[in-house]
């Protein structure tokens, strides 16, 4: 047991160096020594559950928007899908394609193994979003950022 438990530290700590080493390499001194100070991810168990509800309580009372559904621009109070509008037919290919190579102008500056939110979602995720469907995906970035 104890030689089991010396070899699987042993192969922790050479892995921990390897992604260290890759991460200085990549010139991300913050992340890599964020890395070597982190205690890791919490056991998948009760206790860990437990601490997360007692961080994170549900509402005393859960919150009904039926109400703020039905004001939304063609809400019945059915569903939210109900109030966003269909995507404008004025649309050419021409056009998608202009806001496609936009998109991934910018997402070529954004840095690598970079999140821009504590969400965790990194630059990366958004790059490959923009390449698997930008016909779609850009819209949805362009609507993100006319409402924030």
């Amino acid at each position: 047991d104890q030689l089991r438990l010396s070899t699987a530290v042993q192969q922790d700590a050479s892995e921990l160096a390897h992604t260290v080493e890759e991460l200085v390499r990549a010139g991300a001194l913050s992340r890599a020594a964020a890395r070597l100070v982190s205690a890791g991810l919490a056991p998948a168990n009760t206790d860990t559950v437990a601490l997360l509800q007692a961080k994170c309580p549900p509402p005393a009372e859960p919150r009904d928007l039926t109400a703020e559904a039905r004001n939304l621009p063609g809400g019945d109070g059915s569903s939210l899908g109900s109030a966003i509008p269909p995507l404008s037919p004025t649309f050419t290919d021409a056009d998608v394609a202009k806001k496609v190579a936009e998109w991934k102008k910018i997402a070529a500056e954004f840095p690598a193994r970079s999140a821009p939110a504590g969400d965790g979602w990194r630059f990366e995720y958004l790059k490959e979003a923009i390449e698997a469907c930008g016909n779609t995906f850009v819209f949805i970035l362009e609507a993100s950022f006319s409402i924030a």
